[in-house]
């Protein structure tokens, strides 16, 4: 799925017929969604994997890179919410020349938690994903 689809007002009742269609589903989110609610959905409808979009290991730089302060924060939060819930999480990274040198810090980050895939993303100069890496 594209955009936000926690964002869709139906995006629950979406993921239940997919499901019920018998196709496998997966997030990808900001995460800057904060509700029990939505992670108790997440959680029913059983998703293969949630991820969400970490680009460094600081606040800083990751704040930076997505233009939003806060947002390191609340993706970390996010991820801890739906770890706690036994929701398999998986964490993409776009690896560019602001961040390429700081990967460690969230190579740190991340390998204390129990997520299942990390995906790396090598951007090209207009951001498209020439390759992907997973750790």
């Amino acid at each position: 799925m594209g955009g936000e689809v926690f964002l869709r007002k139906d995006g629950y009742e979406v993921s239940e017929k997919i499901k019920e269609l018998g196709i496998e589903l997966g997030f990808i989110t900001n995460g800057f969604i904060k509700s029990t609610n939505l992670i108790t959905q997440i959680k029913n409808v059983q998703p293969i994997f949630v991820g969400v979009s970490i680009d460094e290991g600081t606040a800083k730089t990751h704040d930076k890179i997505r233009g939003v302060n806060g947002s390191f924060d609340r993706a970390l939060n996010f991820v801890d919410l739906c770890l706690a819930e036994k929701i398999q999480f998986i964490v993409i990274t776009s690896v560019h020349k602001l961040n390429i040198k700081e990967l460690r810090l969230l190579r740190d980050i991340l390998f204390e938690k129990d997520i299942l895939l990390w995906e790396l993303q090598i951007t090209d100069v207009e951001g498209e994903i020439s390759k992907r890496l997973s750790c």
